[in-house]
């Protein structure tokens, strides 16, 4: 099974062979066992995804699986992929942000804006550098509010400098991290084999 963007799970299949080798008196209902083992397996390992995810990081199940695309496996194509495709990055705000409230004039300004995406893991300061400010959380004209650093040396038609606002990273990359990729394959590739043992009694009429 592979992730065209994120994930890239090296789970093995069955050989059709191997399969056979069990399936005596019914051998050519082995493709139709491995088929359902592996659609059974892809529907497991797109819900251990979320799981996992949303164990390491500040994100959401739903918000996981949204990303999630199943490519069910054929008699005439043994194969099954669980693909993480998301083209834009979350906007940083949504994750933890200290402090997350905007800031008035009236109020004290902190030192430093700090900002995770990960839990169980120290905050970072978004201090800026030689061509950005140090970030800040501000509401737009819109309503829109997020998490932004002025760009040193840029001047909008107003005459004010440039915002950029911030981003984490994308779902896809959470999920083919080493801390949440490693998990998956593992419990994947233990379900897949023993549900090719239940389909292969399921298909012969054991129980």
């Amino acid at each position: 099974m592979s992730n065209e963007l994120g994930l890239q799970l090296n789970i093995s299949v069955p050989d059709t062979k191997e399969v056979q080798a069990q399936m005596v008196t019914a051998k050519n209902k082995a493709p139709l066992a491995i088929q359902r083992a592996i659609n059974s397996t892809i529907k497991q390992v797109s819900r251990d995804v979320g799981k996992e995810a949303k164990q390491k990081y500040i994100i959401s199940q739903p918000e996981v699986r949204r990303t999630l695309h199943l490519k069910k496996a054929t008699k005439k194509d043994l194969t099954g992929v669980v693909s993480s495709r998301d083209d834009k990055k979350p906007k940083l705000y949504g994750f933890k942000v200290t402090p997350k409230q905007v800031i008035t004039k009236q109020d004290a300004k902190p030192e430093f804006y700090a900002a995770r995406i990960k839990k169980r893991v120290k905050e970072k300061n978004l201090t800026g550098n030689s061509k950005r400010s140090k970030a800040f959380v501000a509401r737009m004209k819109s309503g829109h509010i997020g998490v932004f650093e002025r760009m040193e040396g840029t001047k909008t038609k107003g005459g004010k400098e440039k915002l950029a606002e911030l981003y984490g990273m994308s779902i896809p990359s959470m999920i083919k991290s080493r801390d949440v990729a490693f998990e998956i394959q593992q419990k994947g590739q233990t379900f897949l084999e023993t549900q090719v043992q239940k389909e292969i009694r399921r298909v012969m009429g054991l129980k």
